[in-house]
């Protein structure tokens, strides 16, 4: 029984060794070759057997492969851990029980020296240990020198004025009214041959040293290269002769008198394949080169393709025979005898949709295309829209029955009939402000639509303005009060009790020269202002007037003056030889205008019944006048009787 326990051992023990060799055969490294130290060695203890001692074991390898064979999910071997060799975590011989945490194997490199905690993760991920994404709420951001070191020569100032954004340290906002700003070059560097004045007195704006403004006053602007260099083959004078706008550098105003007689090409080059005469004697304007006056009379013999390209697919033959005028290639005049074989499609495009028949069938004038006549009758059978495209919103039906006259399409006759019982809105829009109702109630002649008649008995109660506009300075009152004839505006009766003691002026402008007075003194009749009665106590018929106002009112109006035509010779003497020398009131003494109203029936007393200012005066001299009269003719009468008696004695 022994004998069979011990060949029993012993065949079980072979068949380990046998195994564990094969299994070291598999590896890449081959059955003679050993595992790196730090590798897994699963050592087989001595066995006490009955028969003796096993020698020492052979370290057992992890299978080919079993970083990606093996299930890993509670430590995903990604992105920075991929590439481990399995042995890098699991020493010692150890399958299972290895610490999963960061510090487990980067505890001894850790920059930070413990002092940011265990949980790298919150900071770092596999993918790169460089690349951190920490948030900075977690901790005091107004140190942030605690973890970054600024840069040699940084301002000293705290970090969180400059870098609130702590994404990028990149992306800064400085507010440089916390220091000094007079002096910039304390942070920053001003480029090679910079101006040497103080960085205030360009840059001005801290937010972006790219706006400059600079105060050329305060330099010496004849020298404008001492800062500026000129661009390549750039005018030797003197800058200020150009650039007299120092804020704008393109802004040039040049004065080519300074140069004289030099060429243009001198500081110009011309075009490619430009003329290549003098500049001078197209270039007349120097102010700008796009006003030329060409004289082509230096190239007469030459045609015109010389110098100007023809449009695409122009006429192939010479120039000249249709650009006659040289100072306006659009001024052309072309003779189509030449092409007289060729349809107009040859040189001409139709527009889209164009009648394709031969075009010399309408365009008979070949001076405007537009002056055309068709015959209808070569598409008698084809309805109007075959060529024509009514205007929006017209009516549906066949052109031929409104349109007969071809040759004018504003010629048309619409039989109503065929709209049967639609309202007109069905084709025509009413004016603004038009009566709303149905159309068919007042327009009872559709081929004239003002010939209309309105029964204003539908609006009932409705005052006229609800659709008439009264004319202007028109009164404000009622119209039904004036216009009873809702037919006839023009028909109104107005009742002038209703304007009380207003003078007609209010409402009636009067003619020209008309009487100034009181509209009521002659115009007692307010019905008709031809019935007018005028009180003219002088006679109307004086000095042959018969009536005409202007023989004695030349002015018009009231005013007159009897000298216009009574005036010099034997009347002024007359009235001398009288005593009477104020002539300005003939009316006191001829109120009838006649030579005899000075006195009346009984004498020496004037009509009025009172003494005439002009008269009274010379009463005296009158009444002595015929006493020494009647005492001449007194001594004339007894004259021969004294003569008689003197004799005797």
């Amino acid at each position: 029984m022994r004998r069979i326990i011990a060949l029993t051992a012993a065949l079980l023990a072979c068949a380990a060794i046998v195994t564990s060799a094969y299994l070291y055969a598999q590896t890449p490294q081959g059955a003679a070759q050993q595992l790196p130290g730090n590798s897994l060695s699963v050592l087989l203890q001595p066995t006490e057997t009955p028969i003796g001692r096993l020698a020492a074991g052979q370290p057992v390898p992890f299978p080919h492969l079993a970083g990606t064979r093996m299930p890993h999910s509670f430590f995903p071997l990604v992105d920075g851990h991929a590439n481990l060799e399995c042995t890098a975590c699991h020493t010692e011989g150890d399958y299972e029980g290895i610490e999963s945490t960061c510090v487990a194997c980067h505890g001894d490199t850790d920059p930070h020296g413990g002092e940011n905690g265990t949980t790298c993760n919150a900071c770092h991920s596999p993918t790169d240990w460089l690349l951190v994404d920490f948030d900075h709420s977690v901790v005091d951001t107004t140190d942030c020198a605690g973890c970054h070191t600024p840069p040699a020569d940084h301002f000293p100032g705290d970090c969180i004025n400059c870098h609130q954004d702590t994404d990028t340290f990149q992306r800064i906002n400085f507010n440089h009214a916390a220091i000094d700003a007079t002096d910039c070059a304390a942070c920053h560097v001003s480029p090679p041959e910079h101006y040497p004045g103080q960085c205030i007195d360009c840059h001005q704006d801290t937010t972006s040293f790219q706006v400059i403004r600079f105060d050329h006053s305060a330099t010496d602007t004849s020298d404008c290269a001492t800062c500026h260099v000129s661009p390549p083959n750039h005018y030797p004078g003197q800058c200020i002769d150009c650039h007299q706008d120092t804020t704008a550098f393109t802004t040039i105003n040049f004065s080519h008198e300074e140069i004289g007689s030099a060429d243009c090409v001198t500081c110009h080059t011309p075009p490619t394949n430009h003329y290549p005469g003098q500049c001078s004697a197209c270039h007349l304007d120097t102010g700008d080169f796009n006003n030329v006056n060409f004289n082509h009379a230096v190239v007469a013999s030459q045609d015109c393709a010389t110098c100007h390209a023809p449009p695409v697919n122009h006429f192939p033959g010479a120039c000249s025979s249709c650009h006659l005028d040289t100072s306006n290639f659009v001024n052309v005049n072309f003779n189509h005898a030449v092409v007289a074989g060729q349809d107009c499609a040859t040189c001409h495009a139709p527009p889209p949709n164009h009648y394709a028949g031969t075009c010399s069938a309408c365009h008979t004038d070949t001076t405007n295309f537009r002056n055309a006549f068709f015959d209808h009758s070569f598409v008698a059978g084809q309805d109007c829209a075959t060529c024509h495209a009514p205007p929006a919103n017209h009516w549906q039906g066949s052109c031929s029955s409104c349109h007969f006259d071809t040759s004018n399409f504003a010629n048309a006759t619409f039989d109503h009939s065929f709209t049967g019982g639609q309202d007109c809105v069905a084709c025509h829009a009413p004016p603004a402000n038009h009566w709303s109702g149905t159309c068919s109630s007042c327009h009872f002649d559709t081929s004239n639509f003002r010939n209309a008649s309105f029964n204003h008995s539908l609006i009932g109660d409705q005052d006229c303005v609800a659709c008439h506009a009264p004319p202007a300075n028109h009164y404000a009152g009622t119209c039904r009060d004036c216009h009873q004839d809702t037919n006839n505006f023009n028909n109104a009766g107005f009742n002038h009790s209703a304007i009380g003691d207003a003078d007609c002026s209010q409402c009636h402008s009067p003619p020209a020269n008309h009487y100034s007075g009181s509209c009521r003194d002659c115009h007692q009749d307010t019905s008709n202002f031809g019935n007018a009665s005028f009180n003219h106590s002088f006679p109307m018929n004086h000095g042959n007037a018969n009536g005409n106002c202007s023989a004695c009112h030349p002015g018009g109006g009231s005013g007159f003056s009897c000298t216009n035509c009574h005036n010099g010779g034997e009347f002024e003497e007359e009235h001398r030889d009288e005593g009477i020398n104020d002539l300005s009131n003939c009316l006191g003494c001829h109120p009838g205008g006649q030579e005899g109203d000075d006195f009346n029936s009984q004498g020496l007393v004037p009509a009025d019944g009172a003494l005439v200012d002009n008269h009274a005066s010379d009463l005296g001299d009158r009444l002595l006048d015929m006493a020494v009269s009647l005492s001449f003719l007194a001594l004339i009468a007894v004259f021969p009787g004294m003569i008689d008696r003197f004799g005797r004695f």
